[in-house]
């Protein structure tokens, strides 16, 4: 019999969870895993808050999840609102559960069974497998990614690297021998499953679907693929000292489902420096992304500052693997060369500061995203009084961008050569926090009656940029929407909250938020004819959707940002 670890002090327990049947009989060796969540852009992201995630219960069903060793993660930890507990064991359907966090308390979760499904794995021969092997078992549906994303666990050593990667089942599955496990599924479930191998030195990257025929006769076979090899040369040498703190080199695999875009996950992460070969020969067929990436040192980044670019270095080939035909990729890293980015043409440009005024005399800077994503200057000068300048040795079908007055927002994108695409020759720096906020006309979704943002002065505005085209704009609205009946109890009629379409007509916009409960919950406008080049979109120097911004009554901008990563009555303070 193995011993049992002894149980950490109270002071030392994060969360102790008990697992039972339905019978309140002990489930030893479930899987628990134990995360943080949080709001990431929008979308909900987890975090550790212990170290390992994942554990398994002991006889008595239980298992202790100590605080994370790290004072930084205790301290994130203590920021988390909720927790996430996933359990799966053999025998018993899954368990995803949200918590309030309590440190120290024990959780019990009992867990019921379900019907039956095996699985056989043949090899590619079409003999069953005899060793057991790390497979997964997801329900297929439209949130898939979501819920394989919180079975994936990542491990770090002390300077951030990566040292290991698991995929957890989401379902629990028992080994019967020759290659056959078994799982519980819900008694209503009859759609598809996706099944996903991650089995380092025998097959990794592979994933199959179980379709809903053989799901509703309890019995399914999956072949595997024989095994791909890769080789994957990578080369830093040439990389300036004192500038990338780490170079990694990762591997991506992209997951096929019927009811979604393809998601990817990255397996492989190993760390590269000056010269290095990795040799991989258990890749299953498919397409792979193969990325060098070089991270600047953090004490050089913050002395370069807006002047010094951004240098993150990211190199990126796809392969595809096919069995008995290696592969040999080389990533190297090159120093970034302004030149390729030079031509013979001219243009002049003409380029006003956020309050409309000519950017007179200011510095300005021309930079090209390279291959590697890196900022590369071709170009610096100072405009002249009325703000213009003629720049020269432009090459055609490149994009620039223009940076005045070392700000971080470019004001704007210049692309010559294209008939199809006109560049302007008049650019905006885009008002940040601290401006005064540009006075635009605001033109009603219904009837003559215009607005201008000043006629709102005195008042707190929120104001957000938005099209009935762009899908990520509707999850800020709906975010809005549910926030705004709490702003109205507390804030009252010192806050002003705008959403401004870029549509191309106004036609669209109220059978949209009509349709989505919004027309009747604030006030909506269209920022006129032109689109991204509408009067409004060029005074906020719109360059993507949704955008939003806050203003204070004094008519300054406090906060310009993404508004589904806002959390908007925190931001409103008296000036």
């Amino acid at each position: 019999m193995a011993q049992e670890e002894s149980a950490p002090k109270e002071s030392e327990t994060l969360l102790t969870v008990e697992v039972l049947d339905e019978k309140g009989n002990p489930v030893a060796n479930a899987m628990v895993g134990l995360y943080g969540l949080f709001q990431m852009g929008g979308s909900q992201g987890r975090g550790y808050i212990t170290q390992p995630n994942w554990r398994t219960t002991d006889a008595s069903g239980k298992v202790v999840f100590p605080p994370h060793p790290e004072r930084a993660y205790q301290e994130v930890a203590s920021q988390r609102t909720k927790w996430l507990l996933l359990v799966s064991a053999p025998g018993y359907l899954p368990v995803q559960e949200q918590l309030k966090p309590a440190v120290g308390s024990t959780y019990t979760v009992r867990l019921r069974r379900g019907r039956p499904l095996e699985i056989t794995l043949l090899n590619e021969t079409g003999k069953p497998l005899p060793e057991p092997l790390n497979i997964a078992i997801f329900r297929l549906q439209e949130d898939t990614f979501e819920a394989v994303f919180n079975y994936m666990d990542y491990e770090f050593d002390a300077q951030g690297y990566r040292k290991g990667f698991r995929l957890y089942s989401e379902f629990g599955l028992e080994p019967l021998g020759e290659g056959r496990y078994r799982c519980s599924l819900p008694e209503d479930w009859s759609g598809p499953l996706l099944v996903m191998v991650e089995h380092p030195g025998f097959l990794r990257g592979f994933d199959a679907v179980i379709d809903a025929g053989s799901v509703k006769q309890g019995r399914a076979e999956i072949r595997l693929p024989k095994p791909c090899r890769l080789e994957i040369q990578a080369d830093v040498s040439r990389a300036p000292k004192g500038v990338y703190g780490r170079f990694t080199v990762s591997l991506s695999k992209s997951v096929l489902t019927p009811f979604s875009m393809p998601f990817g996950y990255n397996p492989v992460e190993e760390r590269v420096e000056k010269q290095r070969t990795l040799v991989l020969d258990d890749l299953s067929p498919g397409e792979y992304l193969v990325d060098l990436i070089g991270a600047p040192k953090i004490a050089w980044y913050k002395k370069q500052g807006v002047q010094g670019g951004q240098q993150l270095f990211y190199r990126r080939e796809r392969v595809m693997l096919q069995p008995d035909k290696p592969a040999t990729l080389r990533l190297a890293y090159a120093p970034p060369d302004p030149s390729k980015y030079r031509g013979d043409q001219r243009f002049t440009i003409t380029v006003l500061m956020p309050d409309g005024k000519p950017a007179a005399n200011q510095p300005y800077t021309l930079f090209v995203r390279d291959e590697a994503q890196r900022e590369v200057k071709v170009a610096e000068g100072k405009l002249d009084s009325k703000g213009r300048a003629t720049l020269t040795q432009l090459k055609e079908r490149v994009t620039y961008e223009l940076r005045i007055a070392n700000r971080e927002e470019t004001a704007g994108m210049i692309y010559l050569g294209d008939p199809r695409y006109k560049t302007p020759t008049t650019f905006r720096v885009p008002p940040c926090e601290g401006d005064l906020a540009p006075n635009i006309t605001l033109y009603p979704i219904e009837g003559k009656d215009k607005k201008q943002l000043k006629d709102y002065r005195g008042k707190w505005v929120y104001i957000d940029f938005w099209a009935t085209w762009c899908g990520p704009c509707r999850y800020a609205l709906e975010k809005l929407k549910a926030q705004l009946p709490m702003l109205k109890e507390q804030l009252k009629d010192k806050l002003v909250v705008i959403t401004l379409s870029i549509d191309d007509t106004p036609d669209p916009v109220k059978p949209y938020l009509t349709k989505m409960g919004l027309w009747d919950a604030c006030y909506h406008f269209w920022a006129g004819e032109g689109g991204w080049q509408s009067p409004a979109a060029f005074a906020f120097g719109i360059r993507s959707v949704p955008t939003a911004f806050l203003i204070n009554p004094k008519g300054i901008i406090t906060w310009r940002g993404h508004p589904a990563a806002f959390d908007l009555l925190s931001k409103i303070k008296e000036p």
